[in-house]
């Protein structure tokens, strides 16, 4: 087989989707002269009304009306050429001419990656960093007390309840507003309030356990128990 001809082709540039003369166009319309951009590459436009009725399969006053509205536009010239077809489709335009610009757009963004990480970081930037990294040591820690309080509830109560999204952030909450609270003081207060009487398994849940707007006061409840706790069973001295 011989080498196949390639075929004609012309530049269609991306403003086209915001083009205001086209924009205003009805899409038939803009068809229409897409159809007259192909045939100006293939050398049949300008032509003969005749001419354009055949290549456009339309009659004569729907040629008429063609050339009309898109000369209105601004997309035909008075004589009915394309309108700035010469400086937008260069005729010594080609393919090594295509290379060269495609070798030049790679090299620029290679370099504007390199210089990119090259950038020398700033205060700023490495204070960001340690926030997020705070947040994320935050959001393990919370996640691992919400899963041992959990586990306290369900071996308690013989249940299998997980710790949810809801359950996480309640802790993460109680350790951002209140300074110094441990894993130890949450799970005080979780024993603190599973042992009362009106905890039911089936109304309440963890969150119900460790409210935060009265944390603190049922931890400092837990810590005094405790302490009772501790002086009731010390052993005298002999």
């Amino acid at each position: 087989m011989g080498k196949q001809k390639s075929m004609p082709w012309f530049r269609f540039y991306t403003d086209w989707r915001v083009n205001p003369k086209v924009r205003q166009l009805p899409a038939e319309l803009q068809l229409r002269y897409i159809e007259l951009l192909c045939l100006k590459r293939e050398g049949f436009y300008p032509c003969n009304e005749e001419s354009l009725k055949f290549h456009l399969r339309c009659n004569k006053n729907e040629t008429k009306s063609v050339v009309s509205q898109l000369t209105a536009a601004g997309l035909l010239t008075k004589t009915g050429d394309i309108h700035h077809w010469n400086s937008r489709q260069p005729s010594s335009y080609s393919s090594t001419d295509r290379v060269r610009e495609h070798r030049e757009r790679v090299k620029q963004n290679e370099t504007f990656q390199k210089r990119s990480r090259n950038v020398t970081e700033t205060p700023q930037s490495r204070g960001e960093q340690n926030r997020q990294e705070r947040a994320r040591g935050g959001d393990k820690t919370a996640t691992e007390i919400s899963e041992y309080i959990v586990g306290i509830w369900n071996n308690h109560f013989n249940r299998k309840c997980t710790a949810n999204k809801e359950v996480v952030s309640l802790v993460k909450r109680i350790l951002k507003k209140n300074k110094g609270v441990t894993k130890d003081d949450i799970e005080a207060v979780v024993r603190h309030r599973i042992s009362a009487k009106w905890v039911n398994p089936g109304e309440h849940s963890v969150v119900s356990l460790i409210r935060e707007s009265t944390f603190i006061g049922h931890l400092e409840t837990a810590q005094q128990k405790q302490q009772s706790f501790k002086l009731a069973t010390k052993k005298p001295r002999l």
